[in-house]
């Protein structure tokens, strides 16, 4: 914010506050002068005469070739990643208490994905043994298992 002083009509002076803001913003300096100019001098800017239709392109030159389309490959099927390597004996050996980095490295896999399967086989083997084991809750009805804690209510009823 800029204040200056202004002599005014009536013999008194004006003080003049004003707030700079952006207009634009160019690349070029040259440009940014001549609007700077246009702006502050807008009786001397020349009037640049307009073309005549003759001397304009014709609109075929003008318009931009369409670019060229490149070649669709046909569709290739995919196919499944096939394992190579023996799960039950990676499992065996992570049982065992080896590391799964360590296991994944000799079968010739990555950590997240050995980690990943593991996961997976425990969460089949809890649910396939826990299934005999199974009740349903005296409050609700809903199938559960029955735990130390609460051996007749599940956890939801228990825990009211």
């Amino acid at each position: 914010m800029q204040y200056s002083l202004k002599d005014n009509a009536t013999g008194g002076v004006d003080l003049v506050r004003s707030d700079p803001k952006i207009v634009g913003t160019f690349h070029d300096r040259e440009v940014a002068l001549q609007v700077l100019n246009l702006l502050l001098f807008p009786a001397k800017f020349v009037d640049v005469p307009k073309a005549s239709l003759g001397d304009l392109p014709s609109a075929e030159t003008t318009e931009p070739a369409p670019p060229e389309r490149l070649p669709v490959s046909a569709a290739k099927e995919v196919v499944p990643a096939q394992i190579h390597y023996d799960l039950d004996s990676a499992f065996k050996r992570i049982r065992n208490g080896e590391k799964i980095a360590d296991v994944a490295a000799d079968v010739g896999t990555t950590m997240g994905s050995l980690r990943a399967k593991w996961a997976n086989n425990q969460r089949y083997i809890n649910a396939t043994v826990n299934a005999a084991n199974r009740s349903n809750c005296v409050l609700c009805e809903k199938e559960f298992t029955p735990s130390a804690i609460s051996p007749d209510k599940c956890a939801r009823c228990a825990r009211d």
